[in-house]
């Protein structure tokens, strides 16, 4: 077998083998069959960094009808179609990993979409990745909860990831009434070029699924067919 993966390593470019020796993440498929995932995605060692990133919608859908569908947040999303938002990632170094900042991160896309100055206080740390929480001006308390996720390198030059995660949006101080839950499933691919000595730009394809949540129970959702589907197109740009 060794001959074998040698001489496809050499169809690649030069600098495609290093890449591949250097940040292929391990593949967990046989933890994940026993349940056991990574408590982060470990991304490959060159994404370190912070980026400019360009996300145009590209697409929306609602495979369940327009009615089961949030009527306001659908029409306002496809005036939005071709329009490119920009703002930042960055992914920092962790444990000898590399995972992404998911502050930094957040805080700079709901700035670029929803305004600055908007969130007032957020809280995540990597040693605890699956939990984030933003306090928005006004009193509004929004969590994240990453419930389930995955991470393969497919192919030297494409690596996918999946999280699946409830979102609670808690609007107590503003209003009376239980919380409002979603629950959403991100798929991301990524692709760069492999003949690139030194990777600087990279681009993604982003579908995020949002799912229907039942108000009795905030463990039972249908994760079977979503409510409606955003389809993005990520330019990224090495700082």
């Amino acid at each position: 077998m060794v001959p074998v993966f040698a001489t496809a390593l050499h169809e690649y470019p030069a600098s495609a083998s290093v890449l591949l020796a250097q940040t292929a993440p391990y593949s967990n498929m046989l933890l994940r069959s026993l349940g056991i995932g990574d408590p982060d995605i470990y991304y490959p060692a060159f994404f370190e960094g912070t980026w400019n990133c360009y996300s145009t919608l590209i697409q929306v859908t609602t495979p369940q009808g327009e009615d089961k569908a949030d009527r306001r947040s659908v029409e306002f999303s496809r005036k939005q179609l071709g329009y490119a938002v920009p703002y930042q990632v960055r992914f920092t170094p962790f444990e000898g990993r590399v995972i992404c900042d998911r502050l930094f991160t957040t805080t700079s896309l709901v700035e670029a979409t929803v305004g600055k100055n908007v969130i007032e206080e957020g809280q995540w740390s990597p040693q605890q990745p699956n939990r984030l929480v933003l306090l928005l001006k006004g009193g509004t308390k929004v969590e994240n909860l990453v419930t389930k996720r995955s991470a393969e390198y497919f192919q030297v030059d494409q690596f996918d990831t999946s999280e699946f995660s409830k979102q609670v949006f808690d609007n107590s101080a503003i209003k009376d009434g239980p919380p409002t839950v979603k629950a959403s499933l991100n798929l991301t691919r990524y692709h760069w070029d492999t003949a690139a000595p030194v990777v600087t730009k990279m681009e993604a394809i982003q579908k995020v699924s949002i799912f229907a949540v039942p108000m009795e129970g905030m463990e039972m959702f249908n994760t079977t067919t979503p409510v409606t589907v955003y389809k993005y197109r990520i330019e990224f740009e090495r700082i």
